[in-house]
């Protein structure tokens, strides 16, 4: 299982159930490890170089990663099988000593390539095209089993409605992890009410006439990379089955932190084959609202103030004649 003399030794990999697990999964003996760091990453990152093949590791000592790494696993899969590019899930499982593991296909991604306008549009392409794929089984909205958006449970129990899903399973818990932890303003948490209650109404009308689509959940330029080979490939999804514009939060994102968005291309590339409806801009508002709570939540009160700009347009929007 592992390299003789010049190789790695064991007590620079640590955990055997990692090692058991490339070796069921005929990767030959571990030649090479290389750490790999990501912005704000939440796990530990792995490149594992072995005989027949390389492998991506993540690892998160948490008792609860378990959920998380079996949610991306099947976020993974249900994005390939809509025909979009993703890493190949290939074994998720516990660690002796507490938190869990992912072990997929390593992906070499070429640096600095998804700036490139000619990338953004493939991508565009791609992600309407997995859009549009229409699987028979799924005519509900959520997903087969619970997932994480950063470090936030999500709950994903199937609706018949996409206004009571959005609602109730997404903005709803938001502001009301805001509130739990308190993080926010009195302002902020008062408008949720009237918040949810509007954008049941918006969303309302779509009931009976949208088809689920498989979404990543948490598309932003920095879970999508070029590959060596020149495929566009997307990572670190929380999917669950929902209204395509959903995956476009992050337009017009507000805060400046370094968050990178998707140039014009990507837009132009994805709306060429899935246009704009009626009410896009209003529902954009909603979906953005729920990702600067989520932020909130995760990093702070820089994300409030932008949340409750966002609240007030959408209060300010159901007065208007």
């Amino acid at each position: 299982l592992l390299a003789g003399e010049g190789g790695i030794g064991m007590n620079e990999i640590g955990d055997l159930a990692i090692l058991g697990a490339l070796q069921k999964l005929r990767g030959g003996i571990v030649q090479k490890r290389r750490t790999i760091h990501f912005p704000g990453c939440i796990n530990e990152s792995y490149k594992f170089q072995c005989e027949s093949r390389n492998f991506f590791v993540k690892i998160n000592r948490s008792v609860s990663a378990n959920q998380m790494f079996e949610g991306e696993a099947g976020s993974l899969q249900g994005m390939r099988y809509a025909g979009m590019s993703a890493p190949r899930p290939l074994r998720a499982g516990d660690l002796p000593q507490g938190g869990s593991y992912l072990i997929m296909e390593h992906v070499d991604f070429q640096p600095f390539v998804m700036m490139e306008s000619t990338s953004q549009s493939a991508l565009g392409e791609q992600l309407a095209a997995m859009h549009l794929h229409q699987p028979e089984r799924h005519q509900f909205f959520g997903f087969g089993l619970p997932t994480r958006l950063g470090t936030t449970p999500m709950d994903n129990d199937w609706s018949a409605s996409w206004a009571s899903f959005f609602v109730d399973m997404r903005l709803r818990p938001a502001f009301d992890r805001l509130r739990e932890k308190g993080v926010g303003t009195e302002s902020l948490h008062g408008s949720a009410d009237e918040v949810c209650e509007r954008a049941m109404a918006i969303l309302r009308p779509l009931d009976g006439a949208l088809r689920p689509s498989i979404l990543h959940g948490d598309l932003w330029l920095g879970n999508a990379g070029m590959s060596k080979d020149g495929q566009v490939s997307v990572y670190d999804p929380s999917s669950f089955y929902g209204h395509s514009e959903f995956d476009l939060s992050f337009r017009g994102w507000p805060a400046e932190n370094g968050f990178p968005g998707f140039s014009d291309a990507f837009y132009t590339a994805y709306h060429f084959n899935v246009p704009r409806e009626e009410g896009f801009e209003e529902r954009g508002q909603l979906y953005q609202l729920f990702h600067l709570l989520n932020h909130a939540s995760i990093y702070g009160e820089e994300y409030t103030k932008f949340a409750e700009d966002v609240c007030k347009r959408v209060l300010s929007d159901s007065m208007a004649p």
